[in-house]
């Protein structure tokens, strides 16, 4: 037990300097929010995804993302390497906010489920060239 107290100490400490620190804190709390933000989107999708399919169209929305991850992280992540780390997470960030919003407006004008799977695979490559940035 003794051991267990010691590092719930030493994580306590390291919490407490990571938070103490007001840009650390900003940092730890945007990632917070920006995994919150994935996840609610990832269940969003995967719920639209089964009313419109069942299970076989959930995994085609996931297959359709990393797919599409796959295919073009590697030439995306060129733009992380050539441009300013500020200007691509920027694109990055309004690309998936347009694809998000196209997303739910074919979502609520009941179009094709195809629009919205593949817009999901090209939200999901904005994330993967914010995340190489």
């Amino acid at each position: 037990m003794g051991e267990f107290r010691r590092q719930l100490r030493e994580t306590s400490h390291s919490f407490r300097a990571v938070f103490a620190n007001p840009q650390l804190r900003k940092l730890q709390l945007a990632f917070a929010g920006s995994i919150t933000g994935e996840w609610g989107f990832l269940v969003a999708l995967a719920v639209y995804a089964n009313d419109q399919g069942g299970a076989s169209a959930v995994s085609a929305v996931l297959v359709i993302r990393w797919v599409a991850s796959g295919l073009t992280a590697p030439w995306l992540a060129y733009f992380s390497d050539k441009y300013r780390r500020e200007r691509v997470m920027l694109a990055a960030d309004l690309s998936r906010f347009l694809a998000m919003m196209l997303m739910a407006l074919a979502a609520f004008t009941d179009a094709s489920p195809l629009i919205v799977y593949v817009l999901a695979g090209f939200s999901r490559q904005s994330r993967v060239s914010h995340e190489g940035a």
